[in-house]
């Protein structure tokens, strides 16, 4: 045990008479600090941040300094006991009383600090930041300082996570002092390099994110700039409370209210400025709508092009659009944004145009106008519809060019980052919107289409094409073009995943092309990372041994998909004959999950030999068993007869398993759009049992 004083456990004047022998000195640990400096050069406008706080530190006696190494050297020994580490860390916080700001900013000593801020009580915890309330945006935009700025918030978040009603109230109190003062110093801190960082963790502990997703917000990575364009649900996610945790949603609008109120003289400046333009991304991203509606009001209505065109501010607008969550705030930023498509592309703000159509496509606005415009932007009206697709894949070639009309496909070129996912998000419209794109992809060069394919942006951009509204038709027209290369593109990095895109696309003989091409490179298929998934997903070892049987399953299996999705599926779908079931039905929004869950069901169905739609798959309403249960045993006791009486084959027993059924009611289903109780047991019944 350590032993204890008459006052305090380990004072300067009692330390080293515990028990512990000294540690050596080590080497501290060195932080990997983030770039920049606490000024910054601005934009053309030759715009510049307001010259910041300064503040002369002052040098520590040689009493703290041994007195806080001491305490890392008992720290670092691992000796110390739970309940001493706590006591020990609440009397170094009470030596820190009018020397805050010289220990959180000393290189060394505020590594020490960091791990007293994270081995003390709340009660100990909430006093130091009272205590060093008037030095913390100071603390905050130190390069050390910052770090136990950071600790020190996050801290108050784990206390958060105690079922204790004392907590709370403690930690609040807290934080409002330190959103008061942060506030007050609102420009110093958002234009510091170190300061923006602590005001972002500080403005997430207010909204209640968890702390393991504090990172997600604090970053601005590739991942979040994925999430923005890609994800359905990505704006509905920030609205959802199964997200967040409590946090302090009055707090948060007093802290941003009070950081614009004394910034309202900078407010241009720092919408632009490298650091500031990050808090406000953050602000964006954590506000509940009724503060996120209020922040486009004051802020940013009537600027939007003039900020996307900077550098830094272009990515506020971006985040801006991202999180826009309904229609009548997406058309005032689209009378801003729309008419300036080309003007962007030309400033090189790609990232604006995708923000901008991927919110049209999310909210369901102006799709057939923002479908219009793009496609303009890139290819005028009175050029042929086949350079669209090209020139998005091209986008920097394209606008580099002088003139757009002579310009030609970029052989051996990367493919844009930004303008494949602009077309990834494109053929997520509905297919009458993208028509110029879809007659633009399915007339490229079949060379170029190879090219596309092996490219690791293009293939994205082509598989888009293949799971879109597009007709079967169509599909099958881009996959005709890459006859005699299914097994070149199958052995390249991603090219699994576009060739699983093709088959499932095409028809029967050009499935039947597929596979025989694949089967020439099955060897080396079976050593790529994705070769063995594509070799189990197009039976390719099936169509070896048995092309027949293997052609016969697949007609089989397509018709069975057919006919559920005829029976269950959208009353919006139409099949025609000409249309491969999976290519025109992938795109259904509304039974994307139905459909999935369908063929993995029927797939494994026929796999296994098993009935389709047996109960041991067919998830029952547990409230109608029990009225049903009679009926449903006499149906079923007339079946399991039947069944004793002969063995089928698999492909026997789908079609009398669920085809047959199908079948009789699907006539009535045609009469009727409303399949009625009696029909559904008959589909239900040969499997009852």
């Amino acid at each position: 045990m350590v032993s204890i004083g008459s006052k305090t456990l380990v004072s300067r004047s009692s330390m080293g008479e515990h028990d512990y022998e000294p540690l050596k000195q080590g080497k501290t640990k060195r932080r990997k600090h983030k770039k920049g400096g606490s000024t910054h050069a601005f934009d053309s406008n030759s715009f510049t941040s307001p010259p910041q706080l300064s503040r002369v530190r002052k040098q520590l006696d040689p009493e703290t300094t041994q007195y806080f190494s001491e305490i890392s050297n008992l720290f670092e020994s691992d000796g110390v006991e739970l309940e001493d580490r706590s006591l020990i860390c609440a009397n170094a916080l009470e030596e820190t009383k009018g020397k805050e700001f010289e220990i959180a900013t000393d290189y060394i000593l505020s590594h020490t600090l960091e791990t007293i801020l994270q081995g003390c009580d709340v009660h100990h915890l909430c006093d130091f930041l009272h205590t060093s309330a008037n030095h913390f945006p100071y603390i905050a935009m130190d390069r050390s300082g910052s770090h136990v700025a950071e600790t020190s918030i996050k801290s108050l978040a784990v206390h958060l996570q105690d079922d204790d009603d004392v907590v709370r109230p403690l930690v609040e109190e807290a934080l409002t002092m330190i959103c008061k003062v942060i506030a007050a110093n609102s420009v110093d801190v958002m234009c510091n390099c170190y300061g923006s960082h602590v005001l972002r963790t500080l403005l997430c502990l207010c909204r209640g994110v968890p702390l393991d997703k504090s990172g997600y917000y604090l970053s601005k990575s590739t991942t979040v700039l994925a999430d923005r364009l890609n994800s359905k649900e990505f704006s509905s996610k920030k609205y959802d409370a199964t997200n967040f945790q409590p946090g302090f949603p009055n707090l948060l609008k007093s802290l941003v209210s009070d950081m614009l109120k004394h910034a309202k003289k900078c407010i241009k400046i720092l919408q632009v400025d490298q650091f500031s333009s990050l808090v406000f991304q953050v602000v964006l991203e954590v506000s509940p709508e009724a503060l996120f509606n209020e922040l486009f009001t004051k802020v940013f209505r009537n600027s939007l092009f003039e900020l996307s065109s900077h550098q830094h501010g272009n990515f506020v607008v971006q985040a801006l659009i991202s999180y826009a969550s309904n229609q009548d705030l997406m058309e005032l930023i689209w009378e801003e944004l729309g008419p300036n498509l080309e003007g962007l592309f030309k400033m090189g703000r790609s990232g604006v145009v995708a923000s901008l159509v991927a919110a049209s496509e999310r909210l369901h606005i102006n799709e057939h106008k923002c479908c219009q415009v793009l496609a303009e932007a890139v290819c005028p009206v009175d050029e042929s519809p086949k350079w669209i697709v090209p020139r998005l894949l091209f986008l920097d070639s394209c606008f580099t060019s002088e003139d757009k009309s002579n310009w030609s496909w970029q052989s051996g070129s990367k493919m844009h980052v930004m303008g494949s996912l602009i077309l990834q998000t494109v053929f997520r419209f509905r297919s009458e919107c993208i028509q110029p794109y879809i007659i633009s992809i399915t007339s490229m060069e079949a060379t170029h289409v190879l090219e596309a394919v092996v490219d690791a942006r293009g293939s994205h951009v082509i598989e888009a094409f293949l799971c879109s509204g597009a007709s079967g038709k169509q599909k099958r027209r881009l996959v005709t073009k890459l006859q005699g290369h299914f097994g070149e593109v199958a052995l390249t990095s991603s090219g699994a995943f576009t060739i699983e895109k093709c088959f499932t696309a095409s028809n029967l003989s050009l499935r039947e092309a597929i596979v025989s091409e694949m089967l020439a490179v099955r060897s080396d298929l079976s050593k790529a990372k994705q070769g063995s998934y594509l070799l189990r997903k197009l039976d390719i070892d099936g169509y070896a041994a048995n092309p027949d049987h293997w052609r016969s399953k697949q007609a089989s299996k397509e018709s069975t998909y057919k006919d559920f999705y005829t029976m269950f599926g959208s009353s919006d779908t139409k099949l025609t004959e000409n249309d491969a079931f999976l290519a025109d039905t992938s795109n259904n929004k509304s039974n994307k999950k139905t459909v999935k869950e369908m063929r993995k069901e029927i797939d494994q169905s026929l796999g296994s030999g098993a009935p389709f739609l047996s109960t041991q798959n067919f998830k029952k309403n547990p409230k109608k068993e029990k009225h049903k249960s009679k009926k449903n045993a006499q149906v079923s006791g007339d079946d399991v007869n039947s069944n004793r009486k002969k063995k089928r084959s698999n492909k026997e027993k789908v079609e009398s398993g669920f085809d047959i059924a199908a079948k009789k009611t699907l006539k009535k289903r045609r009469r009727d759009d409303d399949l009625s109780e009696a029909s559904l047991k008959k589909v239900k019944a040969p499997n009852a049992e």
